[in-house]
Parts: C-alpha cells; structure tokens; sequence
C-alpha cells in the first residue's frame, strides 16, 4: 500500500511539475482611478489636476480596482509624459529612466497586491522642484500586472493614469495653426502617410494641418471643416485634438470618410483653441481662432492613377500583414519544445519515482530472504 500511494504522489507531482512550467497567467481586469475624484468635475474622475507653486509637496492617492476572481500582483511606477508620433498623450516606457516630472513623484511601494474583486488605496506624494517655471506639466501613474511566481511581465497590458500639475499663476496659451492641405493622392508621399500615420485601409480624402502649441499650457484644438465638391455637394465635420506645450509643430490628419472626386474640391478649416485643464479666466489666450483653406483639382487620370495605386498599396499592405501573422505564428522549434519538454519533464521523473521504489523493493526483498 505504501509503493502505491507514494508512487501515486510522485507521479501526480510530476504532472503538475512538467505541465505547470508552461502554464500562462491569465491577466486580471485591473483599472486605475484617483481615490479621492472631485465629482464636480468629470476629468478628475480618470485624472489628476493638481495646482502647486514652485517647492511644494501634495500628497494624494489613487485607487486600483481588480475586477476578476483572482488576486493581482502588480508594479506601479510614475512616468515621465511622452507624446506619440500621432501627437497623442503617453506616458514613456517602463525601462525608460525617468528625466523629468515623473520623478515629482514618490511612492511608499513599488508593488502591490489587489485582492479579488476588491480595491487597493495606493498613497503617494508630489514635489514641485523650487526652480520650476510657471506654466502646466504632466506625468503619468502606472500598473503593469507582474506573475506570482515567476516575477516575470505577464500579457497583462500595462495600466496608466494622466496628472497635470499647474504650477504657478502665470498661464498662455496659443497655438501655430498652418499649412492646411488637401493630401495630394497622386503625390507619392501619399503612401507613407498611409503606412507611417495608421490610416491603411483606407482610401478617403486626407485633410492635413500642422498645429503647434506656442504656451505654456496644454490646450485643446477643435475644429469645423466642410469640403466642397465641384458637383455643389458640401460635406461638413468636426475635428478635435489637444495639444502639448513644448512638443513642437506636429502633422496632423483629418479622416474625412468621404472620397476624392474629379475637379476641384475645397476644404475649409475653422478652428478655436481653448484650455484642456485650466479655468479660462486664469489664462492668457491669443491666436486662439482661424480660418484656413486649400483646394485640389484632380483629374480623371489622376484618379484612375490613385485607383491603381492605392489597389497596389493595399494588396502589398496586406501580403506585409500576412508576413506579420506568420512571424508571429509559434514555429516548429518552439511547438516542439512546448510539446516535448513537459513529456522528458514527465517521463523523467516517472522514471526516477520507478527506479527509485525498485530500489526499495529489491531492499525489503532481500531482508524477507534474509530472514528465511
């Protein structure tokens, strides 16, 4: 009874040994929000908005919520802002150093365990440098779910929560709003804004713009365009986007979901800046609206050109994503390992479980002969 039981033990350790090395974490449903959100204001119910003067330190919390039936391990950090190349609000990556105002920020812990479907209170505190000039900044808070056992990033995408802090009282806000165009789409950079600028797939009339914000505030571009065909039809639209201080002329693109059409077509731009975060009353506004507009006239050829070119692009695009899946596809090597190494994990402990109450059965064997 007892080579049957301990065998048993053995060999169902072995299985939870060999095939537990390839288990793979399912990620927790995890939301980051502040603790302490100010109702009245709608933003601060998924930001922090903080007013600080130069060397103060605010002390705040933000809550982490995990709505899944399993405990969460999670790293938190604070982040330096970014900005993407589509001119979108990020935050840096986590093995990037931080160089600016995400090292404002102080944690208790770098870790912490939520519990299921429960909410973890996570304090922290902010210091203004004494030098900081006047104007608004930004940092960012973030969880990225790590494994239990293996301390290793999991699938789990990485979680973030934006703070902008207003340091002083000195608050302007404007903004370059130029060079609107129709895009061009017999130009041949029409492909690589296509490719560069995610817009693949389709094929409607591009608006481009280049918009920089020139104060010391993050502010918020919204805009009325209306395209005009030469057969009189009139499309209208709305554009919105916001803007960081410091982050440079950037190309912007309106996704019109309209088409080109042969002879001319116009496109009217009538834009308005205003504060993304900061009362109005407290900021300096100027150039803070506009009218721009361009016109395209295209040809039949050149539209049967585009039609060309844009089934060529697009049948290349999708050979490029074909590639993309295969590569990311599992290949053999790695199938085999998946399959074989839990299978020698096995067997071999199998087989040392075997050898092992042989051994102890030839012993008790010889002791009986002994005996007799």
């Amino acid at each position: 009874m007892y080579l049957k039981l301990s065998s048993l033990t053995k060999l169902l350790t072995a299985i939870v040994v060999g095939f537990g090395l390839f288990t793979v974490s399912t990620s927790a449903a995890i939301s980051i929000s502040p603790y302490n959100s100010n109702n009245l204001n709608p933003k601060e119910k998924n930001w922090f908005l903080f007013e600080a003067k130069p060397g103060q330190t605010l002390e705040d919390s933000f809550a982490i919520t995990n709505s899944e039936n399993s405990p969460a391990t999670l790293k938190i950090s604070t982040k330096d802002f970014d900005i993407t190349t589509e001119g979108g609000y990020t935050i840096v990556a986590d093995e990037v150093e931080n160089k600016e105002t995400g090292n404002w920020f102080k944690l208790d812990i770098s870790r912490a365990v939520v519990g299921a479907n429960s909410q973890t209170r996570i304090p922290f505190s902010l210091t203004v440098p004494a030098a900081t000039k006047d104007g608004e900044y930004s940092a960012g808070l973030a969880t990225t779910e790590i494994s239990q056992t293996q301390e290793a990033v999991s699938i789990a995408l990485r979680k973030g929560i934006r703070s902008y802090i207003a340091v002083g009282s000195d608050f302007n806000l404007s903004a370059e709003v130029v060079d609107l165009n129709i895009v061009d789409p017999s130009d041949e950079n029409f492909e690589n804004i296509l490719k560069t600028k995610a817009y693949a797939g389709r094929d409607n009339l591009l608006i481009g713009v280049k918009i920089k914000n020139t104060g010391n505030i993050f502010g918020v571009v919204n805009a009325k365009y209306s395209l005009k065909y030469d057969d009189g039809s009139v499309f209208e639209g709305t554009f919105g986007v916001d803007i960081a201080p410091g982050a440079g002329s950037r190309d912007y693109y309106v996704v019109t979901n309209k088409p080109y059409k042969t002879g001319k077509t116009e496109a009217i731009f009538d834009y308005q800046l205003s504060p993304q975060n900061i009362d109005s009353a407290k900021v300096k506004l100027s150039n803070s609206k506009g009218v721009l507009s361009d016109n395209l006239n295209l040809t039949q050829s050149q539209l049967d050109h585009f039609s060309k070119s844009k089934q060529s692009f697009y049948s290349s695009s999708s050979i490029e994503e074909s590639k993309t899946k295969e590569n990311k596809n599992p290949t053999l090597l790695q199938n085999l390992i998946y399959i074989v190494l839990p299978i020698i994990v096995f067997v071999g402990v199998v087989g040392g479980v075997i050898i092992a109450e042989r051994e102890v059965w030839l012993e008790n064997n010889k002791k009986v002969k002994t005996k007799k």
